[in-house]
């Protein structure tokens, strides 16, 4: 995979056949000064890819784009970040996109807190004790609660329902949460502490269920860094291109 990168990186892999020339034998250095100083030019131009990201072709156009650089006073830091939104299509013109990079910010931002705090729900139900299960209509899935190995619960942030509630279920038909729930429901729900069967069923889909959550919520903190870097590239982007609006008044 590193491999892949730097190569995608400086657009060629003479780093690479410098060493494997070198083990068998082979020497570095040009005799003749033209050519080494040829070489020399070559492994320049592919450090500076490396190095910066960006795809100069020759000394003159790393040595235009550092006059650039100077010219507007840029942070080489911010500059390598926007690549993706600078031109390099002529070093003699360096060119960054004018596109509403403000606007891109905030959705990149919303996304951004949408999708960690989904991330952090999924975490946290990953961890809960509690497995999430539905009473059926028919085909129809409509009545879900929330069911532990001493206690259940009708909404997520319903009270806890344990053997003792049980005792008495019209109480609990009266709890707020209770609306959808038939007494049917609730005598089904307070006998589960007496069935091995379902203690069984229930071990085993709250493990099916934090395995699901926890990989659900990696998937959501990559989505997360992801958002965190196109922010990142957006914000390099706005600045650099304060920074040229103020240096062309």
């Amino acid at each position: 995979m590193a491999l892949l990168y730097f190569s995608q990186r400086t657009g060629s892999l003479h780093f690479i056949k410098d060493r494997f020339w070198g083990i068998f034998g082979g020497k570095k250095e040009f005799y003749d000064p033209e050519l080494e100083k040829l070489r020399q030019e070559l492994r320049e131009i592919e450090h500076f890819r490396a190095e910066f990201n960006i795809q100069a072709n020759t000394i003159e156009e790393t040595k235009k784009f550092r006059r650039w650089v100077r010219l507007h006073s840029l942070p080489i830091r911010l500059v390598v970040l926007a690549k993706k939104h600078i031109r390099y299509n002529n070093f003699e013109d360096i060119k960054i996109e004018y596109g509403s990079h403000l606007k891109h910010q905030i959705i990149t931002l919303i996304g951004l807190i949408t999708i960690t705090a989904l991330s952090v729900l999924s975490a946290y139900g990953s961890n809960s004790k509690y497995w999430l299960a539905y009473f059926s209509d028919g085909n129809i899935v409509s009545k879900g609660f929330y069911l532990a190995s001493d206690n259940f619960k009708l909404t997520l942030t319903g009270r806890h329902i344990g053997k003792e509630d049980c005792k008495n279920t019209e109480l609990i038909l009266k709890l707020p949460e209770a609306k959808n729930f038939s007494s049917e429901n609730i005598v089904t729900l307070c006998s589960v502490f007496t069935s091995d069967t379902t203690k069984n069923t229930q071990t085993s889909e709250l493990k099916t269920q934090k395995i699901s959550l926890a990989v659900i919520s990696v998937i959501f903190m990559a989505f997360s860094l992801f958002q965190i870097r196109g922010f990142q590239i957006n914000s390099a982007a706005n600045a650099i291109r304060s920074r040229l609006s103020k240096s062309q008044i």
